[in-house]
C-alpha cells in the first residue's frame, strides 16, 4: 500500500463516522459536478473515488435504467459502504493503474477522487482509456488552500497548536495536488485529452452546525484531525484544539450554523486517444 492509499485508510473510518455531516457540507460541489456533466438517458459512466456513494445515486438517477453507473475506488471502506448502500458496482482498484474497462464508458465523473494520483498525468492516460473515443471526463478538485477555510482555518489552528506542518511541495498529492489550473489541463492535454478546459466556481458550504459543533468535526476529520494523529495527540490536545477551532469558525457563524466559502476548479476534456 503506498502513502496515498494509507491516506485514504486513515481518512475513510473518519469521514465514514461523520457521513451524513461531510455529506451535506460537500453537496453545492456535487450540484456543481452534476451540472457540468450532464448526464443524459442511457449514458454509461464510470465515477473515480465515489466515496460513500452519493454521487453514484445521483448518477444513476440521470441516467436511468437504460443507462449504466460503476465506481473505482481505492479504499477498501469507502468501496464496500458505496456497494452496500447503492447496489451499484464499485471495484476495489487505483484507478491510475489501468482501465476499469476499457472503451466502455461515455464518461468519467469525479467528485475530488482525481487530486491523490502520485503521477497524475500517467493516471488521467489509464483513466481516459476507460473512454470510448470523445467520450468526456468532468471532475471537480479544490482550488488553491487559502480560497478554501474549510482546510486553513484548521491548519492554521494545528500550526498554532501543535507547531507548524513541514513545508510541501505545492503539486504534490492530497486535496490541494490538482490546484493549478494551468498544469491540470496541460497534463490532460498530454495524457490524450482534447480541449481540456478548467472552470473556477465559488461556493457556499453550509456546516449544519454552529462553531462549537464544527469544530468537533473537525477534530474527527480533516487537517486539524489529521496533525492530531501525527502528534499523538490525547484529550488534552483534542478539547484544546476544539476551543481554538471554535473560536476561529465563530467569524464564520450566520444564523448559529458556520457557512464558509470555497473555491473549486471544475475540469472538462473529450478522450481523444493514447498518445505514443
Amino acid at each position: 500500500m503506498n502513502e496515498i492509499d494509507g491516506y485514504w485508510e486513515r481518512l475513510a473510518g473518519p469521514w465514514l463516522a461523520n457521513e451524513e455531516a461531510m455529506e451535506a457540507l460537500i453537496a453545492p460541489v456535487g450540484a456543481v459536478l452534476d451540472a457540468a456533466l450532464a448526464l443524459g438517458a442511457g449514458e454509461a459512466v464510470l465515477d473515480v473515488g465515489p466515496g460513500s456513494g452519493a454521487s453514484l445515486l445521483r448518477h444513476a438517477a440521470a441516467v436511468g435504467p437504460a443507462g449504466r453507473v460503476a465506481g473505482v475506488d481505492i479504499a477498501p471502506p469507502f468501496a464496500a459502504r458505496a456497494r452496500t448502500r447503492t447496489g451499484i458496482e464499485v471495484v476495489l482498484a487505483d484507478a491510475g493503474a489501468g482501465p476499469v474497462e476499457e472503451g466502455a464508458f461515455d464518461a468519467v465523473a469525479s467528485q475530488f477522487g482525481m487530486m491523490f494520483f502520485p503521477d497524475p498525468g500517467a493516471a488521467f492516460a489509464e483513466v481516459g482509456r476507460n473512454l470510448r473515443p470523445g467520450g468526456r471526463i468532468v471532475f471537480v478538485a479544490w482550488g488553491p488552500r487559502p480560497e478554501n477555510p474549510l482546510f486553513s482555518v484548521p491548519g492554521q489552528v494545528a500550526a498554532e497548536l501543535l507547531g507548524p506542518a513541514e513545508p510541501a511541495d505545492p503539486d504534490a498529492p492530497g486535496a490541494f495536488g490538482l490546484q493549478n489550473a494551468a498544469r491540470t489541463t496541460g497534463l490532460l492535454a498530454d495524457a490524450g485529452f482534447a480541449g481540456a478546459q478548467a472552470t473556477p466556481v465559488a461556493l457556499a458550504l453550509v456546516s449544519g452546525h454552529d462553531a462549537a459543533g464544527f469544530a468537533k468535526v473537525q477534530t474527527e476529520v480533516g487537517p486539524a484531525a489529521g496533525r492530531l494523529r501525527e502528534a499523538g495527540g490525547g484529550p488534552a490536545e483534542t478539547a484544546a484544539m476544539r476551543t481554538r477551532l471554535t473560536a476561529a469558525f465563530k467569524a464564520f457563524e450566520d444564523g448559529g450554523v458556520v457557512t464558509l466559502p470555497a473555491l473549486v476548479h471544475v475540469y472538462s476534456a473529450r478522450w481523444a486517444g493514447a498518445t505514443a
